[in-house]
């Protein structure tokens, strides 16, 4: 009996290991009013960058995409990770709801309106504003 043991703890920590697995779209709740007014991104949009993630995305540690004020724009459209009038398929909005990249910010979930104010400038168009 004891010569099972080795191979049952085995397996049970192998049961462990995939069940931490997580594959799964945070869904928003439904109940947040569609932002209807025009999102500006100076006053709106990079103020939540400035908040919650030049920490890495810019300052000492540069991790793309850099999202300090001066060139966050040019670089979320230029590289790919907006696609105007398409929040579904900008790889920005799909981070912050965990859709099939990493979630970000890492250290805490947005909140909906937060959420809801980037998708909202993205399905305007992404305006320079």
């Amino acid at each position: 009996m004891k010569r099972y043991i080795p191979f049952i703890l085995l397996a049970a920590l192998g049961l462990m290991i995939n069940a931490c697995y997580y594959d799964e779209v945070l869904e928003l709740p439904q109940d947040n009013e569609p932002i209807t007014e025009d999102v500006s991104f100076s006053s709106e949009v990079q103020p939540l960058f400035d908040q919650s993630c030049v920490q890495c995305h810019g300052g000492n540690l540069d991790i793309p995409p850099i999202l300090e004020s001066d060139v966050a724009y040019n670089n979320l459209i230029n590289e790919g990770y907006v696609v105007p009038l398409d929040a579904e398929g900008s790889i920005l909005y799909r981070s912050l709801i965990g859709d099939g990249v990493a979630l970000m910010p890492p250290s805490a979930q947005w909140n909906n309106q937060k959420i809801n104010t980037v998708k909202a400038w993205i399905d305007q168009g992404a305006n320079d504003n």
